[in-house]
């Protein structure tokens, strides 16, 4: 929460996020089987931790307080940095959107 930087892991364009989703295929396999459900959805984010570990690889710390907000690679979505943070507030006192 107080970190320069934080970012959300999505599966894939289409389907962007993990566990439970109301649909009727996600309650269906759900129901059938909500263990085996869950623990798909936990292997699949374990196994997109690579993507995120290549950007911390490739950037230094400190760079990502002044990455633009939106993907950063196919798994990998920049939700919020100070520098966007600071820029929402200026944005808000002088009256803009």
């Amino acid at each position: 929460m107080y970190a320069p930087a934080y970012f959300y892991l999505y599966q894939s364009r289409k389907r962007r996020s993990f566990g439970f989703r109301l649909g009727i295929v996600s309650v269906v396999r759900y129901w059938l089987n909500w263990r085996e459900y869950l623990d798909s959805e936990v292997d699949a984010a374990v196994a997109l931790l690579p993507y995120l570990f290549d950007i911390f690889d490739k950037k230094l710390y400190s760079e990502w307080v002044d990455y633009p907000f939106g993907p950063v690679n196919e798994h990998v979505f920049l939700m919020m940095s100070w520098k966007i943070r600071d820029d929402l507030g200026r944005s808000r006192l002088s009256g803009q959107s």
